[in-house]
């Protein structure tokens, strides 16, 4: 898909595309960040962006324990976001103006 062949060649991160949304991330050792999840307005609410999160999950390595995220607290969507992650488990790490960091452990303690 040309969104995530651009995600790619542009910033070297991996992209999952359905015709919902997307999904990129990079992975650093064991530990992988998620840095944008979009789905349509149609499809919210849906099981579109836990079907993303689950592609995500699913095209990890094996060695990868932890995932880290951050959300905009000036995004037009910031509360419909924060409500969408936390409800897959992720904690609230931190605030750093304007970023509310959060991490999710996914193997190991």
């Amino acid at each position: 898909m040309l969104y995530a062949d651009f995600v790619k060649e542009s910033y070297g991160r991996e992209c999952i595309e359905t015709s919902d949304g997307f999904i990129t991330f990079s992975v650093h050792k064991d530990v992988c960040h998620i840095d944008t999840l979009f789905v349509s307005r149609e499809t919210r609410g849906r099981g579109a962006a836990r079907d993303l999160f689950n592609k995500c999950l699913a095209a990890l390595p094996e060695e990868v324990t932890l995932l880290t995220a951050e959300i905009d607290t000036r995004s037009r969507v910031c509360s419909e976001s924060l409500v969408c992650i936390l409800s897959t488990g992720f904690k609230i790490l931190d605030l750093r103006d304007p970023y509310i960091r959060i991490y999710k452990r996914i193997r190991g303690e």
